[in-house]
């Protein structure tokens, strides 16, 4: 059953039927009642007072709750905007510290803006997705010829993958970026760990 009105708006109701008892009250002290055995102005006046509380009631409730829905949805979203804010700033760093550790080559350029992507995925809000996806564009149109020399697991390349169509799909340009990790040429676990000293 769909109800008449809504809780917020019971104070409101209230207000009206308590004006009207005011009204009624004020035009009843100027009439004379002979003989009355009880006191009209004064059992209205008690029924205003109890309708005024009511409605103090309603309305104090009505805030500490919505004031307690506010700030609890106010903390969250700030906390949202702050992890976003700090996995892009990780996502960066991640990017530069990977670099530095290739000897700012070709293949830690890649690898350093592909695992920040990754990273920056599991924000909401992504900060640092446009300047990452921007510079990987960047290398790949710079060191074309390079892309044969890259390897990486057949796992890392479909992780990018993921990410990459993920965005895609979000309207990112990244067409150019998918074609050059799909024609990079994956190496297996074991290969990788004999090349290590």
């Amino acid at each position: 059953m769909r109800k008449i009105f809504n809780r917020s708006d019971t104070p409101y109701f209230l207000s009206i039927i308590a004006a009207i008892l005011s009204v009624i009250s004020l035009c009843l002290s100027f009439i004379k009642i002979q003989p009355v055995e009880w006191n009209l102005v004064g059992i209205l006046c008690g029924v205003l007072s109890f309708f005024v509380a009511v409605i103090i009631f309603f309305l104090g409730f009505n805030y500490i709750t919505y004031e307690k829905k506010m700030r609890k949805e106010t903390t969250q979203a700030l906390n949202e905007s702050q992890e976003d804010i700090i996995r892009a700033v990780e996502a960066y760093y991640m990017s530069i510290y990977e670099r530095s550790n290739y000897v700012i080559n070709f293949s830690g350029h890649i690898k350093g803006c592909l695992n920040g992507l990754v990273h920056e995925q599991k924000s909401k809000k992504k900060y640092a997705t446009d300047k990452l996806i921007s510079s990987l564009q960047s290398l790949i149109n710079e060191h074309m010829e390079d892309l044969s020399g890259l390897k990486m697991t057949d796992e890392e390349k479909k992780g990018y993958l993921t990410v990459l169509y993920s965005l895609k799909k979000e309207g990112k340009n990244t067409d150019k970026i998918i074609e050059a990790i799909t024609s990079i040429t994956s190496i297996t676990i074991q290969e990788t760990d004999k090349k290590m000293p």
